[in-house]
């Protein structure tokens, strides 16, 4: 589907700038928890929902370390009525929580991110599980929509999300040009997924201020361990500028170099 600006094939939504991609520099952030604060709300709306229902809420950190893209599990295994369906929890939220329980605000440190990596020249792309209206406008509405070059809207997992990305980015770039992808997740889950793709050049970092705590983590197998891990996006710009130099300037000597 084509209009103006904007490509959708399958999940991927691209929004093309006046020169479109032009370089092998690619950031992947994953949106809820990792770009806003989707955490606070979203929890909040749970605690609502759990006493609806006469029931004690989880606490925050059983919630950040238990729920999964299959979140009704999550509520049925709590005591949530096995007859509560996806549709009829959204349904409740929005009645329980209004609109106000839906909103999100930028984490700290999101946009300073995410113009740093356009100083370097990436291309920003986003994994998110909402819908193309949903995304859109609640990327207008935190001011970083033109900042973004498009997304993958929530596929059947994070990995096949993260490869419509790439295989997208490969059929404009030259077979020559080096990859140098980042993808950068708050969920083990999201972290592991890139871990598996088998390619040279992609380098993850986890986050611990969203939805997973740092012990989550930790329980990574070390081939599907993060490369790296903060605790506040502010971290991650000197991360990739050290390895933007060490691109930049092979031939240097970089024996006594430290990337923590």
């Amino acid at each position: 589907i084509s209009d103006g600006n904007i490509v959708q094939s399958g999940q991927l939504v691209v929004i093309f700038g006046k020169r479109g991609l032009e370089n092998m520099n690619l950031i992947i952030l994953d949106k809820d928890g990792t770009m806003v604060d989707s955490l606070t709300p979203f929890y909040h709306a749970v605690v609502t929902i759990f006493r609806h229902y006469g029931l004690e809420p989880p606490t925050l950190d059983d919630y950040r370390d238990n729920i999964t893209p299959d979140f009704m599990r999550f509520y049925w295994d709590r005591g949530i009525p096995l007859y509560v369906t996806s549709r009829e929890l959204n349904r409740l939220r929005m009645e329980l929580c209004g609109e106000e329980g839906a909103s999100v605000e930028l984490l700290p440190g999101a946009k300073e991110l995410v113009n740093r990596c356009r100083e370097l020249g990436f291309k920003i792309f986003l994994a998110t599980a909402d819908t193309y209206e949903a995304a859109s406008g609640q990327l207008e509405k935190l001011g970083i929509k033109e900042l973004v070059s498009g997304w993958a809207r929530g596929g059947i997992s994070r990995r096949d999300d993260i490869l419509d990305i790439l295989a997208f980015a490969d059929g404009l770039y030259d077979d020559s040009e080096p990859w140098n992808v980042w993808y950068i997740d708050d969920t083990a889950s999201g972290i592991a997924d890139a871990k598996s793709i088998p390619l040279e050049g992609i380098h993850t970092i986890g986050f611990t201020g969203g939805f997973n705590s740092p012990r989550k983590f930790d329980e990574l197998p070390k081939d599907r361990a993060p490369d790296h891990i903060v605790n506040s996006l502010f971290a991650i710009p000197s991360i990739i500028d050290a390895y933007v130099a060490l691109r930049q300037y092979p031939a240097t000597n970089h024996s006594q170099w430290t990337i923590n």
